[in-house]
């Protein structure tokens, strides 16, 4: 006699809720995309459709991968291990099932590592199942699917309030993009109309240069802690580190802030009390821990001591496998390593200010010199010297030189001026004289208000147009000048950049491809005048020229390319495109959208009785629908650089154009529209849509011409 062991489906609702928030659950699901390769991974949270989706471009999944995924606590992955993307695995436990259902009831997975695969799962279902074993999950075939893997959860009401009352807090929006620190890893987040994306390790080292003491670097390989200031080496101290079970690296900014200067800190690096803190991640993830690097550890020991007001980073990385955490990722599991982890830093933090504080009284202003008037040019250097203080730790490092009429003192790339003193036999003058040359020289010493103006921010242009594809734009070099309202130069890099109002933290704009109207809008707080703003339009449109078959106006059928192209594999189509480049859209717009198929068909016929595309099997009974041949036509194409690159050679499109315009399931759903315009034009199909689809027209055409004329092509 036998008895099966049966598992309830409630055991899946146990196990979900020991994952504490949605956030953790997020967070999984990132780790998950950065374990496949992906080079970004993109979040949409959109209120009107009440849906989460997850979009990756990794490896995506195959049936062997979709079962490990659903049998719960199986994993092989090995966390901490270098992976075949040289990145450390994340992922190891399982969780990725569990954390879809934190969300919402209903997911559907839609992924492709060699064959398109779809499936779902509902999570009442499995929940409410006598024994989840004999849960079904239906995995069909989806050949639309392109590559990586699609996460679509439908949330429910609760867990929307929750996701958008997080989000609207700038540190947490800023933490979860920022989750990882490689630079090779964009995060992209966007919720509803905004959109939030990071550009690697956020530029921490430009914050208030005028505010900081020192750039402090460790490097467990090397066993020093370095000190810089103004980006020179000013001291080293020897801290050895003997662990063979992880690397560690520090890399933290410390600041001496007056009133006000703290809020201007991004607050990214603000934990749950609103302190300033350093970021730490293990192996690459964010560790949302604040314990362990404490800036304000010296409180107990020296208030003297103390530098608590610091940022920046700190990164362990081991692949030992008793590096663990608890589920939320904010505490570590107490074992040896990291026991031994969570010494090393509280000892190393301390040392770090405790070296520090004894340099940092002068450093912010550098305020090292005696009350001296001025200087005789014949005053030696040894008595030059004499008027830096006895206390101050540079001393030695401080370098004299004169320089017309001053002495100079110059440490670590900034430099103290002092008068020298002219004679000019003023026994000779009148006394009236000498007084009024007195009283100038008393009044180019005094101190002058300075006045205050209106901060202001000069583009160079406030409307400028570019051609698709673009490429990067800095949008920094779009600035002309920079004024604050003392009339002092500000750095770019304090200037807010945001594009149709999301924040742009690296001032840089990604390639566009398609036609559109972006609003920049530059902006910067002044301490006195209070927000300056100013605003540019950039138009990113399409150069267009027309198919050539014989001298006729520029219109209907076009390429994205200014070089002329000649067309002349087949004569119907050459006059078909002809015919159609002549009509007005507005007064023949059904006879356009009836022809746009016949273009397609025409093509489709040219190439099958091509006998070098047999191999194409475009006869096959499945693939009898011209929308299936386009599409395979297509899949040809684009799935060979070297064919791509034949076609760019002879249409001088540019090869990234080309690949992101020519999409298979583009130009099949472009035949059914097709087909509805040759039959229902006018009840189905647009002018634009028409636009749109002689485009896709032209487009295959040339194809066609390519495939039929060029040789390389086979």
């Amino acid at each position: 006699m036998n008895s099966k062991i049966t598992v309830s489906g409630n055991i899946i609702s146990e196990l979900s809720e020991r994952i504490p928030s949605n956030i953790i659950a997020l967070n999984e699901l990132i780790k998950n995309a950065y374990d496949a390769g992906a080079d970004s991974v993109d979040i949409k949270i959109d209120s009107k459709k009440r849906q989460l989706i997850i979009t990756d471009g990794g490896s995506g999944m195959d049936e062997k991968d979709i079962n490990t995924l659903f049998h719960l606590s199986k994993s092989r992955k090995k966390y901490g291990r270098k992976n075949q993307y040289k990145r450390y695995t994340q992922g190891s436990k399982g969780l990725g099932f569990l954390s879809v259902f934190k969300f919402g009831e209903s997911v559907t997975w839609k992924t492709k590592k060699c064959t398109g695969l779809q499936f779902s799962a509902k999570y009442r279902e499995i929940v409410n199942s006598d024994n989840i074993a004999k849960y079904n999950v239906n995995i069909i075939e989806n050949h639309d699917i392109e590559k990586g893997t699609e996460i679509q959860i439908e949330l429910s009401e609760d867990n929307l309030e929750s996701l958008l009352l997080y989000f609207s807090e700038e540190k947490n929006y800023l933490k979860v993009i920022h989750s990882f620190d490689d630079e090779k890893f964009t995060i992209n987040l966007q919720i509803n109309e905004s959109c939030y994306s990071n550009a690697g390790l956020y530029a921490f080292k430009k914050i208030l240069p005028e505010r900081q003491l020192f750039n402090v670097k460790y490097d467990s390989n090397k066993g020093k802690i370095y000190y810089y200031y103004n980006d020179k080496l000013i001291h080293s101290v020897d801290f050895f580190f003997t662990s063979k079970s992880y690397k560690l690296e520090i890399d933290l900014l410390i600041f001496q802030f007056e009133k006000g200067h703290k809020e201007m800190v991004s607050s990214l690096f603000y934990n749950t009390n609103n302190e300033l803190t350093p970021l730490i991640y293990i192996n690459s993830n964010l560790f949302n821990n604040y314990d362990i690097f404490d800036p304000k550890v010296m409180t107990k020991v020296k208030t003297g001591q103390i530098l608590n007001q610091m940022i920046g980073y700190i990164k362990i990385t081991s692949s030992n496998s008793m590096m663990n955490f608890n589920i939320d990722r904010s505490q570590f599991s107490q074992n040896e390593l990291t026991d031994q982890i969570k010494q090393f830093l509280e000892k190393i933090n301390k040392k770090i200010q405790e070296v520090g504080s004894e340099y940092k009284k002068y450093l912010v202003n550098l305020k090292f010199l005696q009350e001296t008037e001025s200087l005789e040019a014949s005053t030696s250097i040894k008595d030059l010297r004499k008027n830096i203080k006895d206390d101050f730790k540079f001393k030695d490092k401080v370098v004299i030189t004169k320089k017309e009429d001053k002495f100079i003192y110059s440490i670590f790339g900034k430099e103290i001026s002092l008068d020298i003193k002219e004679f000019n036999n003023l026994e000779d003058k009148d006394k009236n004289q000498r007084d009024k040359e007195k009283q100038e020289k008393k009044d180019e010493k005094s101190p002058i208000t300075p006045k205050i103006m209106l901060a202001v921010i000069q583009l160079i242009k406030d409307e400028i147009k570019v051609t698709i594809p673009s490429s990067q734009i800095d949008l920094r070099n779009q600035i002309k000048r920079t004024i604050n309202s003392r009339g002092e130069s500000i750095d770019q890099t304090n200037i807010q950049i945001k594009v149709d109002s999301c924040l742009i933290d690296n001032g840089i704009l990604p390639s566009i491809t398609f036609p559109c109207s972006k609003k920049v809008e530059f902006s910067y707080l002044d301490d006195e005048t209070g927000l300056v703003a100013k605003e540019m339009n950039i138009e990113f449109y399409q150069e267009n020229t027309p198919i050539v078959t014989s001298k006729i106006k520029k219109v209907l059928l076009v390429l994205p390319t200014k070089k002329d192209y000649i067309i002349s594999f087949n004569p119907v189509i050459s006059k078909l495109i002809e015919q159609l480049n002549k009509l007005d859209i507005d007064e023949y717009e059904e006879v356009i959208a009836c022809s746009l198929r016949s273009i397609f068909e025409i093509c489709i016929d040219t190439i099958i009785k091509s006998v070098k595309f047999d191999h194409l099997n475009l006869l096959d009974p499945p693939n009898k629908e011209l929308g299936s041949r386009v599409r395979i036509v297509i899949e040809y194409i684009s799935s060979n650089k070297k064919n791509i690159g034949f076609i760019d050679a002879a249409s001088l499109i540019g090869y990234n154009n080309l690949k992101n315009i020519i999409i298979p399931n583009e130009f099949e759903e472009c035949i059914k529209k097709a087909h509805l315009g040759a039959h229902k034009s006018t009840l189905y199909i647009s002018q634009e849509q028409i636009k749109t689809l002689a485009d896709k027209a032209a487009l295959f055409v040339m194809i066609t011409n390519e495939m039929i004329n060029n040789t390389s092509i086979i």
